[in-house]
């Protein structure tokens, strides 16, 4: 019996182990990856499902961060956030097809570059990859292993978007287009060190402007999301983005996959480089009189040349302009009336073989914000969950508060400042004139008075004749 006890025991103890030792489910990758292997390197390879025929599809290599156990590409490879983006996580879809390279590495990536080149090519050679839409990404030590990717392979990719990095300024990078990435809290990767860095690859396409992070139009593109490594709590109006929350590698992928594997999508690799453009007046998020007709200036630099800077207000177009050259860098004027409150001002540059750059940025006009949610709020009812968000634009950010001097939110409902929101639970009922003010960032504010009725808690009969809420 005794025995029989020390059995069971080890088999639980040798079972929970195995159990313990097993990746998560999450681990397991989509029966399109396949392992492979060239040379001393091994990664996985995924490949897309019906492929049109004759169809060249791109292909994107990921480099994942530090560290790996060893080099044996492992499932783990497969399912990185950075790898996932690009079959949209567990949807497993495709805006086309995409072949998916993941690699592995436990040292650095260097040592692994001319084996997966190799790999890559032998799919060019089976034309099956797209030899002007072969891309690269990586997070981390991933993102440094991109960077030097592509310095020691300048005219290979199409495009590269390093996350959790510093970058690279060797003169032959200036004209591949990059998407950078970086945390305002990453202690590795110190805006104050990366934003001159960025600004140094700027000046070679003759942009010399303050390194902002929002310049759309010179390459390499510069984002920051406010956070630890690797993480974004948000991109700031300022970055021409939207409000995020989370903390971690995952949620910047998920979230912004849209946004930058779309960008790397439209990049061809086809000899002809991308002109640069950006605005040189005004300046970004710059104040002006509303109704204001403001001068415009527009340059931009090309390899070859730009034949035409069109320019958009709030996405129309305002103004075709045929630049005029000063050594090398084309100006374009004009004068562009303003629209109300928040401006987008766009400015595409294209070059005399007809590959367009775009460049966008805000700025504002001196008015009021407005309030665009009907003065008379969807009912409520005691003792029920309630929740209506109101809608202002304006000179963001925006706060929503209760106006001084006028009646508060009934008993049970709370506004939130940034948001708008009414929510909570009603504890008494009743019709409410509700007092709330709108305030911009230039302390410009509105009021508008609501009304809110509160219905008395409905009842309906139960078994047994027993009084229930109907909530």
């Amino acid at each position: 019996m005794k025995r029989f006890t020390f059995i069971i025991f080890g088999l639980l103890v040798l079972t929970t182990g195995m159990l313990l030792s097993q990746p998560p489910i999450d681990y397991k990758p989509f029966p399109e990856y396949r392992p492979g292997a060239h040379g001393s390197s091994q990664y996985y390879l995924y490949t897309p499902r019906n492929i049109p025929s004759g169809h060249l599809c791109p292909i994107v290599l990921y480099l994942h961060g530090c560290c790996g156990a060893s080099n044996n590409a492992t499932p783990r490879d497969c399912v990185d956030p950075g790898a996932r983006v690009w079959h949209n996580f567990g949807a497993n879809t495709q805006p086309e097809p995409t072949f998916i390279m993941a690699g592995t590495t436990e040292s650095g990536w260097s040592q692994h570059e001319t084996d997966f080149k190799a790999v890559i090519d032998s799919l060019v050679a089976a034309k099956v990859v797209d030899p002007k839409r072969i891309y690269i990404d990586g997070f981390s030590m991933g993102g440094a292993g991109t960077w030097q990717f592509v310095e020691d392979y300048p005219t290979y990719f199409a495009a590269a978007s390093p996350m959790g990095c510093n970058p690279s300024t060797t003169a032959s990078l200036k004209n591949i287009p990059v998407f950078q990435n970086d945390a305002t809290l990453d202690a590795a990767n110190d805006p104050s060190v990366n934003l001159p860095l960025i600004s140094t690859i700027r000046k070679l396409n003759g942009y010399d402007k303050l390194p902002n992070t929002w310049e759309t139009g010179v390459n390499p593109l510069m984002h920051y999301y406010y956070g630890p490594h690797g993480a974004e709590q948000f991109m700031s109006t300022q970055e021409l983005g939207y409000i995020y929350t989370n903390t971690s590698v995952t949620p910047w992928y998920s979230r912004n996959d849209s946004v930058y594997q779309t960008w790397m999508l439209t990049k061809i690799n086809d000899g002809n480089q991308y002109p640069s453009v950006w605005f040189e007046t005004p300046n970004f998020i710059q104040q002006f009189p509303q109704g204001s007709t403001i001068p415009v200036e527009v340059k931009g630099t090309d390899d070859g040349s730009v034949a035409k800077i069109q320019i958009f207000v709030n996405r129309i177009l305002q103004a075709t302009v045929t630049p005029t050259d000063s050594s090398g860098v084309y100006i374009a004027k004009a004068n562009i009336k303003l629209a109300k409150l928040e401006t987008l001002l766009e400015a595409t540059a294209t070059d005399n073989l007809g590959k367009t750059t775009t460049s966008s940025i805000l700025i504002r006009t001196n008015a009021a914000p407005i309030i665009t949610t009907s003065d008379v709020l969807p009912e409520a009812r005691m003792g029920a969950a309630y929740y209506k968000r109101l809608f202002a634009f304006g000179n963001e950010p925006l706060t929503y508060k209760i106006t001084a001097g006028g009646q508060s939110l009934p008993s049970g409902f709370v506004i939130s400042s940034d948001q708008g929101i009414i929510k909570g639970i009603p504890l008494v009922s009743g019709t409410f004139k509700i007092n709330i003010t709108v305030l911009d960032v230039y302390n410009d504010s509105v009021n508008k008075t609501f009304a809110l009725t509160v219905l008395p808690k409905k009842f309906k009969r139960g078994n047994g004749y027993q009084p229930t809420y109907n909530l």
